[in-house]
């Protein structure tokens, strides 16, 4: 089975031991605070790996002027705001030809809910490598309507 988003971590520290109380439970009030590195809560990093997921995430390192940019990362909690979303939403409908909402990026914060998103519109990544090619995959997919 699988968690929904809202239950998943929003963020992991290692630590070297649990502290324990005297009865052998967790002392909460022992563990330590969360790092914060550059205003971001460092969390479970999964870099990109697939070109789709590159593509996006430099994207994105560029709109908000960072250099690491995981596909777990919220785009409105690493520095992304009203304005950065209209340059992302401008760069991702550069960069694969397609028409993307505002909404769909309130709706799709990170860049795994992107991908999914483009998958859900039957874009493939291999249809996204070449920008001609999306030209024509879009072509094709409105002269079949």
């Amino acid at each position: 089975s699988v968690l929904p988003d809202y239950m998943m971590p929003s963020y992991y520290s290692i630590i070297e031991s649990i502290p324990l109380t005297s009865n052998g439970k967790v002392n909460r009030k022992a563990l330590p605070e969360p790092e914060v590195v550059n205003n971001l809560v460092k969390k479970g990093y999964v870099s990109p790996q697939t070109d789709l997921e590159k593509k996006i995430s430099n994207i994105w390192k560029e709109i908000l002027q960072t250099e690491k940019v995981g596909i777990y990362d919220n785009f409105f909690e690493i520095g992304g705001d009203s304005i950065k979303s209209i340059q992302l939403q401008k760069e991702l409908e550069k960069h694969f030809n397609i028409n993307i909402s505002i909404q769909t990026i309130f709706n799709n914060p990170q860049i795994h809910h992107l991908v999914n998103f483009f998958e859900q519109k039957d874009i493939e990544e291999d249809q996204i490598n070449d920008r001609s090619e999306g030209v024509a995959f879009l072509s094709n997919l409105m002269s079949n309507e």
